[in-house]
């Protein structure tokens, strides 16, 4: 790393906290008004775009599997940012409440597939088979949209109700997080020297914030949120902390290249059949619950789309593959 990367990431350290230090000053000073929304807007979209750089930074200064890892990251967090983006245009450009259900839940909700997707890279090893990334988040972000469409759309779009969408959003995006949380501390008991440590800052902040989002979501629905509140250190502090982390993240050398499934790549091997499993699990108790009608048709045709984009996803990552383990072998058979 040359030393204008250093210098960056210095002040990549530094600036996140500075945003939360005067978003806390802030918000205990002021009151409810235009300017507070916007200065509480501009200082969440900031500290959001330094995540996104942050991560960044990362991949462009990365190899191998850990450079999939933080371009991986980067996507989720671009996600985040966009989100943020349309409540601030609501916000400051509309001058009304964001809408809800709107766009900006579905990008929140989606930007932690492709964070999810970036810990099944498993950067924390070397491996002498590489990553199937495209394919991998391919079937990660259809199992995670599936889910949305079969449990969040239909209270949105089908049969419209505004207090079972909101609990279903917010009870999904819960487990979304939880989800991505024990795959934290399972690559935390697996990984060495400074992933470990990393894996560990992630799972500290992830969890902060997931706690924060449970307490924001009943803020929101119970009227009494506003943005530049003190509460949106929930969400701040958080931010600012993932992006401490990923600033200051300095990478250990790696393990020894292996290509063989170690227990972890099991336990991953073992996630992919409970999610696929998961599609017609679904649909065999939808067609026992008392939801309308058109709840019902409407889930199973997104059950049935699902099942077939899952299983042309995972036709492909086999057979290439088995194509990449047949080049290892000739590989080998022509050293021997």
């Amino acid at each position: 790393m040359n030393s204008k990367n250093r210098q960056i990431q210095r002040v990549l350290c530094v600036l996140p906290w500075a945003i939360a230090g005067v978003y806390a000053a802030v918000a205990w000073v002021a009151h409810p008004s235009f300017e507070l929304t916007l200065f509480g807007d501009l200082a969440q979209l900031t500290l959001a775009a330094v995540l996104v750089v942050s991560f960044a930074l990362n991949a462009h200064v990365s190899a191998e599997r850990a450079r999939w890892f933080w371009y991986l990251m980067t996507v989720g967090a671009l996600f985040w940012l966009s989100s943020q983006g349309v409540w601030s245009y609501y916000e400051l450009w509309r001058r009304i409440p964001p809408p809800d259900p709107g766009l900006g839940g579905v990008l929140l909700f989606l930007h932690v597939a492709p964070m999810t997707a970036a810990l099944a890279v498993m950067p924390h090893k070397r491996s002498g088979i590489p990553p199937l990334t495209a394919l991998s988040m391919g079937m990660i972000f259809t199992w995670w949209l599936f889910l949305y469409t079969y449990l969040v759309v239909p209270w949105q779009y089908v049969h419209a109700s505004p207090e079972l969408y909101s609990h279903a959003f917010n009870t999904l995006y819960t487990i979304e997080d939880l989800v991505f949380i024990g795959l934290l501390a399972l690559w935390a008991l697996n990984a060495k020297g400074s992933w470990r440590w990393l894996y560990l800052r992630l799972l500290t902040g992830s969890a902060v914030y997931t706690a924060g989002s449970v307490v924001l979501d009943h803020l929101i629905d119970q009227k009494h949120y506003y943005t530049g509140s003190g509460y949106d250190l929930l969400f701040v502090v958080p931010v600012a902390w993932l992006t401490y982390v990923a600033a200051s993240f300095r990478p250990s050398q790696p393990a020894q290249v292996s290509g063989v499934l170690n227990r972890s790549d099991r336990r991953v091997a073992w996630f992919t059949v409970v999610a696929l499993l998961s599609v017609p699990c679904l649909l065999i108790w939808n067609n026992f619950s008392g939801v309308p009608s058109s709840v019902r048709d409407f889930r199973s045709v997104a059950g049935l789309a699902a099942i077939v984009i899952l299983a042309l996803l995972l036709f492909a990552k086999q057979y290439v593959l088995s194509e990449r383990l047949s080049e290892s072998l000739e590989i080998s058979e022509l050293n021997v």
